[in-house]
């Protein structure tokens, strides 16, 4: 969801009003959001098919995962491309940074890159619709006080009689956690593996600061981490 395109009343917070008529006040302008943000998505983008499988998709770096770009020519014709599209998909993936090479041939083989293109392809604009729907519910709660609660869609699975397996057993002693593990930093990863912590969370979200390079190197170190091929 492209938030740069959202009117700028939606995006500040309600002013506390003071005085006489305060709550009359508030209702009129969450009132307005309401109009405006209803009016702004109705002038938006309409839902459109989803791309098929044989429209290219982009893999772009520095912090945005994937795009759909229907419509778009690939501007090289390489053997990797090529080995895509045999598999029914075209996409372009950025260069491996300096030093990573090793990483990136590794982890971004052809089917794991059409696999990840095949999951924009299917999801991209659902997730988009999803994000608007969600900004629109925020504003609608706002106004009429009402409280998050459970769908009603699903109270026959809430109602119904079930359980899930138990822990496995390597997962029942967590007395110590590690959190917030960023694998790109090795020392750090190699630090967090050698400690007697029963767990550790690698992070690959903000704490992790991610990255085309930081992504890359932490998704490798955990590749070379399972496979018993980590340095150190």
């Amino acid at each position: 969801m492209n938030f740069a395109t959202i009117p700028s009343i939606l995006l500040e917070p309600c002013i506390p009003f003071q005085g006489r008529n305060t709550s009359f006040r508030m209702a009129e302008q969450q009132k307005r959001r309401l109009q405006v943000l209803q009016k702004h998505l109705s002038s938006g983008r309409k839902h459109q098919p989803r791309p098929t499988a044989t429209e290219p998709v982009t893999l772009h770096s520095e912090g945005q995962v994937c795009m759909v770009e229907t419509g778009a020519k690939l501007k090289q014709r390489t053997k990797f491309q090529e080995q895509i599209k045999k598999r029914g998909i075209s996409a372009e993936v950025q260069p491996p940074p300096q030093g990573l090479e090793q990483a990136h041939s590794t982890l971004l083989t052809p089917e794991a890159v059409a696999f990840v293109a095949r999951l924009c392809a299917e999801f991209d604009r659902d997730v988009d619709q999803m994000l608007r729907a969600r900004v629109l519910r925020k504003i609608q709660m706002d106004q009429s006080g009402e409280l998050p609660d459970f769908n009603e869609k699903t109270r026959r699975i809430r109602e119904s009689e079930w359980k899930v397996h138990s822990v496995p057993r390597r997962l029942q002693n967590r007395h110590v956690d590690l959190g917030d593990v960023s694998p790109a930093n090795t020392q750090h990863f190699l630090q967090a593996l050698k400690t007697k912590a029963e767990g550790i969370q690698t992070d690959f979200d903000d704490g992790h600061c991610p990255t085309w390079t930081t992504q890359l190197k932490g998704l490798y170190n955990v590749y070379l981490a399972v496979h018993n091929k980590l340095p150190g």
